[in-house]
Formats: structure tokens, C-alpha cells, sequence
């Protein structure tokens, strides 16, 4: 059956909605795909192979390339470097199996792109996308992982990511520019990772105590993205934020702007 969602009030809404469509009718599983993006026809079959040999796997997810609105794929030089971060993790070492919510919140970053993840309908349903129209994947993605399922990536699946080449993305045109949308984007990025803490921490991953310093590495990495965004402002806070919760340690990790 296919059906198409109209929704004018976030991406995150619609996928929920897509979500609960496809819990009510017992789908195992969705595969997530913006409206300018594009995935090959081997994306379901390689996905329900990968999901039936791994029952704790959570999440599939895959790499992409950059195409522009004519559908040219963007040469290396002409990405934004938060994409080409993302896309070397793909080559280096993607995140994979359990407890990856810690590896992408202080290590590699943002990894899946929603267009390339695809999600067991159980979890999903179990925790929505937020409503946010900034980072709401990321969040998920979080809450996804520290709940207690697995990631696995696949080489075999390359999904078309579509950002035109003179206006950007449109969802940071539509909330007011980059500098606007990184600042929502951190309030929601720091949001998603407390509450993966606190799942972490109910599920007996982490202790009380270690929460404190895994907030101020979190803290690290996301200022090292915001610098390379050349976002020095928001970098700051980041900093700020992680001194308070404990100067010391901040200095001993060599945590500077």
C-alpha cells in the first residue's frame, strides 16, 4: 500500500505519522526518505536482509553523496564541511552496534542521514521524532541508540542527497540562515543528550556519576563542529557550558577555544 503523507508542520511530524501508519498495520520496519532525496531500488531488499539476520538491530543506515537540484553530484571541494565530516566517518569507521549514541554525541558526530536510516517500527513508535523542525534526527537517533538497540551500517546502499548549490539548505533558509539554525540546533542537540543520559542511565549503561563528564566531552565535540561551521559564537557556549559543570576537567581535556 502506499500512502502520502501532506504535512506542513515539520519533518518530524510527518515521519510520526508515517510511523504510526505503519505500526497500526504491522510493518516491521520503515525506511525514512525526504521528498528532493533519492535511494536505489535495492534499499528495501538489502535493509529487510540485514534486519532479519540481526534481531538487535535497531537502526540500518547507509552513505550517501551530494547531488545538487539538477541532480549533479557536488565535487568534495564544494560540500559544507559539517557533510564531508559526516560522510568521511562513512569511510573511516561508521558507528556500529550498541551504545553508538556515545560515539556520535563525543566522537564522530552526525552520522546517518534520515534519508539513509532505516528503523524498526517497535522503536520508532516507542519514541517519536520531536517536533522541532532542526536536528529532530539527531535527537532521535540518540534516544534510539541509549534505549538499547543496535546500528548497523551498510556499504551496499548509496542514497542522492539533494542540496541545491546556491541557496543551501532550505530548511536553514527557512528558519532565518546558518547562524539561526545552529543556535536552535544546539538547544535541541543538548536536549537529545541529557535525555540519552538519562536512558543510559536507567538501563544500567552508565553510572550517575559519569554523566557529568560525558555532557562536557559531548560539550567538546559539538564546539569542534560549530568552529569548522565557523560558528565561534555558539563554539563559545559550548565551552561555557562544559567549564561550569567542572573548570577542572575542561582544562584537564585540553577543552579551549
Amino acid at each position: 500500500m502506499l500512502m502520502i503523507i501532506l504535512q506542513n508542520q515539520g519533518p518530524g511530524n510527518a515521519r510520526n505519522e508515517g510511523i504510526r501508519f505503519a505500526y497500526q498495520n504491522r510493518c516491521p520496519f520503515v525506511l525514512f526518505l525526504d521528498s528532493d532525496d533519492f535511494a536505489p531500488p535495492n534499499r528495501l531488499e538489502i535493509t529487510r536482509r540485514i534486519f532479519s539476520k540481526n534481531k538487535n538491530a535497531g537502526v540500518v543506515y547507509s552513505t550517501f553523496e551530494v547531488i545538487d537540484e539538477y541532480g549533479i553530484k557536488t565535487e568534495k571541494d564544494q560540500i559544507l564541511p559539517s557533510i564531508l565530516e559526516i560522510i568521511q566517518q562513512h569511510s573511516d569507521n561508521p558507528p556500529q552496534g550498541k551504545s553508538v549514541w556515545r560515539r556520535i554525541a563525543i566522537e564522530t558526530g552526525y552520522v546517518n542521514l534520515t534519508s539513509a536510516t532505516s528503523v524498526r517500527t517497535e522503536l520508532a513508535y516507542m519514541y517519536p521524532f520531536t517536533n522541532e523542525r532542526v536536528s529532530e534526527d539527531f535527537y532521535t537517533w540518540l534516544i534510539y541508540s541509549a534505549s538499547g538497540w543496535e546500528f548497523e551500517y551498510t556499504g551496499e546502499v548509496i542514497v542522492k542527497y539533494r542540496i541545491p548549490r546556491n541557496t543551501g539548505s532550505r530548511t536553514r533558509d527557512k528558519l532565518g540562515g546558518k547562524h539561526i539554525f545552529n543556535m536552535l540546533k544546539s538547544i535541541v542537540d543538548v536536549r537529545g543528550f541529557q535525555y540519552a543520559l538519562d536512558l543510559a542511565y536507567e538501563n544500567g549503561e552508565i553510572e550517575n556519576r559519569d554523566k557529568k563528564e560525558l555532557m562536557i566531552e559531548f560539550c567538546k565535540k559539538r564546539a569542534e563542529s560549530m568552529k569548522l561551521d565557523n560558528e565561534n559564537e555558539i563554539a563559545l557556549d559550548y565551552y561555557r557550558r562544559a567549564y561550569d559543570l567542572d573548570a577542572v576537567f575542561t582544562k584537564k581535556i585540553g577543552f579551549e577555544i
